[in-house]
């Protein structure tokens, strides 16, 4: 955004013979970019918030800076809400805006409207543009509209759930730096689509075309094409993008069909609201539910689709048969399972399913039970079609279960007044925590109850009473809620002073709870102490070639890009392939790596 704000020039420097009029100062209006950065994705909330700043500098022109410290003393006391049935609520000028809970434990927020996918793209290429992210392309977004381009790539970060992306993410890369979509590795970038000819020639990256809703690639057959930005009729055919599970799309399809995504459409039939409070309020209740269906409709689409994998799953050996489980499966359905099964992203997702306290195994495995692997026939589909038989029914109770987990019915808890008033901060946590308890005494159910519990402790923090805080926590652990923030307690500890350190040793909380005790130790320990990890084969015991290095490499989770995996096995070996001795080099590199890596999950246990 574009503001002015006032700088005095002298005259004299400019000409000694100005009258008094002209001696008086100068108005210079500079341009000032106000920018908010957060590592939650509320795109809609931030985009809120800079509205409301802009129309008040706009009111007061010469109070630049008053302005905008009222601003920021406001946007960065807001508390952000854990999963539960409480939002969070503020006023921010004449505007309301509530900052909504996630749809689940562990999981980001989802602050922009999932059904404005389905009007960029069709079912089958938001299927195969996901399909490729779980394949971990390199992949690059496109759009003339450049702000596109980060609530598109966040819609498909929240589909891929309980998948996670955890590579390079540049939402928007500049016209000067495309060179960076060039490095090596598993990256995703969004770009403006005047630069589409130049991303055509890179090698082995997806483009997919927000405006037209088509995915295209670079590879060398259709180079020429690429170069065509109007010419897409066919791009698909070029890409070697393998389908999903017929069955599990079918069911997919048909629970989206179900879901209302077109706010005027569904909402035609009612009063028009009176106020702008109140619409605002009605349609972010709309899309509020509305990503709740999709999010659990593709949920259930992982379900089905790697339903089979705890089969072939020994937790307690922390062991996967791969190559058992892709035998197991239809012959068209394998292409698509031997591209997903050897990434980095499915080794985390095995490592979630052994990990008994992971945020999504629960969902998982609760609605594993519904999902029929007996040959039943799904009722619609030819049994020529199906790999693995779903009922109708099934669906039904699979969609329910998910829906179980969100909360049906919240509460919005709004924030006292936030004034522009630095003495007045501990006034206003003071006032929070007051307000929590009135909203517990409304709502005594446990997840209220653990949730403002956790507002609490954080408000109490930021209040400086750190003790106080940590007691609330503890309150919280002894509850057996999984909202319960183990990092942010640890931080704590590492940061108070020994005097406080001292104290703390001395409560009863502290002394009887072994959280705590687990929690002083060092950081790096406790971080994995309750971590495993999933092995598919052993480091090896003699010379391997790159084939077989590349295997051992991706299965130590050392790297996963075919390129990376080339180049460090040359290096290794100093390029001399043939020479058994120097392979070996590489490949005792490689366990020395992966010994050091682990050593620390062996120290705790």
């Amino acid at each position: 955004m574009v503001k002015e704000e006032v700088y005095k020039i002298e005259p004299e420097r400019f000409s000694a013979d100005l009258t008094t009029l002209q001696q008086a100062q100068f108005r210079c209006f500079i341009p000032t970019c106000v920018v908010l950065v957060s590592k939650y994705p509320y795109f809609e909330v931030m985009k809120d918030c800079l509205s409301c700043v802009v129309s008040k500098l706009k009111a007061k022109s010469l109070e630049f800076k008053t302005v905008l410290q009222e601003f920021a003393l406001t946007v960065t006391r807001v508390p952000v809400p854990p999963y539960g049935p409480l939002n969070v609520g503020f006023q921010m000028g004449m505007l309301h805006i509530d900052v909504r809970a996630p749809l689940s434990v562990g999981r980001l927020p989802i602050d922009v409207h999932l059904g404005n996918l389905f009007f960029l793209f069709s079912v089958e290429k938001i299927l195969d543009i996901l399909t490729c992210l779980l394949m971990q392309q390199n992949m690059v977004f496109v759009s003339a509209d450049i702000s596109l381009l980060a609530p598109t790539i966040e819609s498909f970060m929240a589909l891929i759930y309980p998948f996670t992306w955890r590579y390079v993410y540049v939402p928007l890369v500049p016209s000067s730096c495309l060179d960076l979509l060039e490095a090596p590795g598993t990256n995703l970038y969004g770009c403006h689509n005047s630069s589409l000819k130049k991303i055509s020639k890179i090698p082995g990256i997806v483009a997919v075309d927000i405006d037209t809703g088509n995915i295209l690639s670079a590879t060398d057959e259709c180079h020429n094409r690429a170069s065509l930005p109007n010419d897409h009729s066919n791009d698909d055919e070029f890409l070697e993008i393998p389908k999903m599970p017929t069955d599990a799309v079918y069911i997919l399809k048909q629970e989206l069909r179900k879901i209302a995504m077109n706010y005027e459409l569904e909402r035609g039939h009612l009063l028009t609201p009176l106020s702008l409070s109140e619409a605002r309020s009605q349609r972010a209740d709309f899309h509020h539910n509305c990503n709740s269906q999709i999010v659990a409709a593709f949920f259930q689409l992982w379900v089905h689709i790697f339903c089979e994998v705890t089969d072939f799953l020994k937790a307690e050996k922390k062991h996967f048969n791969r190559e058992q489980f892709l035998e197991s499966q239809a012959k068209n359905e394998r292409s698509f399972y031997s591209k997903v099964l050897h990434t980095d992203m499915f080794r985390q997702f095995l490592n979630g399913l052994i990990n008994k306290d992971a945020d999504w195994g629960q969902s998982f495995f609760r609605l594993l039970p519904k999902v029929s692997s007996s040959g039943r026939l799904c009722t619609g589909i030819p049994a020529n079609r199906l790999s693995k038989a779903i009922t109708k029914s099934s669906s039904g109770c699979l969609n329910q279960n998910i829906a179980d987990d969100i909360p049906q019915k919240t509460t919005t808890f709004l924030l006292p007044a936030i004034l522009g008033v630095k003495h007045q901060q501990v006034h206003f946590y003071q006032r929070c925590i007051e307000e929590l308890g009135n909203t517990v005494k409304a709502d005594s159910s446990s997840s209220m109850q653990a949730t403002c519990l956790y507002m609490k402790a954080l408000l109490q923090i930021a209040n400086g009473n750190t003790i106080e805080g940590l007691e609330t926590l503890n309150e919280l652990h002894v509850t057996g809620s999984k909202l319960c923030p183990l990092t942010l307690a640890q931080k704590v500890l590492e940061s108070i002073s020994d005097k406080e350190r001292q104290k703390l040793e001395k409560m009863d909380f502290f002394k009887h709870n072994s959280m705590w005790r687990n929690l002083g130790t060092d950081s790096k320990t406790f971080q994995y102490s309750n971590t495993s990890t999933v092995s598919i084969d052993s480091v090896p015991k003699r010379p391997v070639d790159l084939e077989a290095f590349a295997k051992h490499v991706e299965q130590l989770d050392i790297a996963v890009d075919s390129e990376v995996i080339s180049r460090l096995f040359h290096a290794l070996t100093f390029n001399k392939e043939t020479d058994d001795g120097e392979q070996m080099k590489g490949i005792c590199f490689c366990s020395v790596m992966y010994k050091r890596k682990y050593r620390s999950n062996n120290v705790s246990k």
